[in-house]
C-alpha cells in the first residue's frame, strides 16, 4: 500500500479510461451473475468514489502540492487500511500524537519535531539544529531467543548540504531467526505496523517549518 510514489503518476486519459472500464464491466458483470440492484448499485458507487479519489490523488502528486500531498496520502492509507481489513487504530493513535506536537510547533522547527533537537554550534560561531522527530521501531523475537530490531527515525540536519528531512533507519540483529507458520504470520504482522509508520514518516517529510 503506496502513500507516495516517486514513481510518474498515470495521465488524466489513462487514469479515466481504467475507471470507466471498471465501472462498466464490473456491475454488468455482478447483474449478469443475478447479484441484486441494490448490491449492484453499491458497488458502482464504491467504484466511483474510488475512481474519483484516484484522479485526483494523481492530480495532487503531479502538481507537487505540498498542502494535499499529506491529505491524498493519509486518505490513501486509510482506503488501503480497510480494503486489508487491517486495523485503523495505530494510525489513528499516531495521528492523534502528532497533532499535540504540530500545535507546539516552536518557529524553525518543524511540526513533526519532539522537543528533542540538538542546537549545533560551531566554531566560527555559526548555530545549526538537527531536528528530531518521531521514532517507529518493531521488535521481532522468536522461540529459540533470537531478536531483530528495525528502528526508523524523522530528523534534518541543518549543518549539512541536503538538509532536508532525512529518515534513519537502523537494524540490530542476531544472526537469524527461526518461525514456524503461525509464529511467522505474528512475525508478518508486527512488520505491517512498521511500515505503516514508515508510510506515516513518509508523509511528514512534506511538512514545512514554522514561521
Amino acid at each position: 500500500m503506496s502513500i507516495i510514489s516517486d514513481q510518474a503518476p498515470p495521465t488524466k486519459a489513462n487514469s479515466g479510461q481504467g475507471g470507466g472500464n471498471l465501472l462498466a464491466t464490473v456491475p454488468a458483470t455482478l447483474t449478469a451473475a443475478g447479484y441484486s440492484t441494490d448490491l449492484v448499485a453499491e458497488v458502482r458507487q464504491v467504484l466511483a468514489g474510488g475512481i474519483v479519489f484516484g484522479s485526483f490523488a494523481a492530480e495532487v502528486a503531479a502538481q507537487n502540492n505540498r498542502d494535499l500531498l499529506p491529505v491524498t496520502g493519509m486518505l490513501g492509507e486509510i482506503i488501503a487500511r480497510v480494503a486489508d481489513h487491517q486495523p485503523l487504530k495505530p494510525l489513528v493513535d499516531m495521528i492523534k500524537r502528532e497533532q499535540a506536537a504540530e500545535q507546539q510547533a516552536e518557529p524553525g522547527h518543524y511540526p513533526s519535531c519532539f522537543g528533542k533537537c540538538v542546537l549545533q554550534q560551531f566554531d566560527d560561531g555559526t548555530t545549526y539544529v538537527e531536528h528530531v522527530g518521531p521514532t517507529v521501531e518493531v521488535t521481532i523475537d522468536d522461540p529459540h531467543g533470537g531478536t531483530i530490531v528495525l528502528n526508523a527515525e524523522l530528523g534534518a540536519d541543518e549543518a549539512l548540504v541536503d538538509d532536508r528531512p532525512t529518515v534513519f533507519l537502523r537494524a540490530r540483529a542476531d544472526d537469524g531467526l527461526m518461525f514456524n507458520a503461525a509464529q511467522l504470520d505474528e512475525a508478518i504482522a508486527d512488520f505491517e505496523r512498521f511500515v505503516d509508520g514508515l508510510h506515516r514518516l513518509r508523509q511528514l517529510m512534506v511538512q514545512e517549518k514554522a514561521k
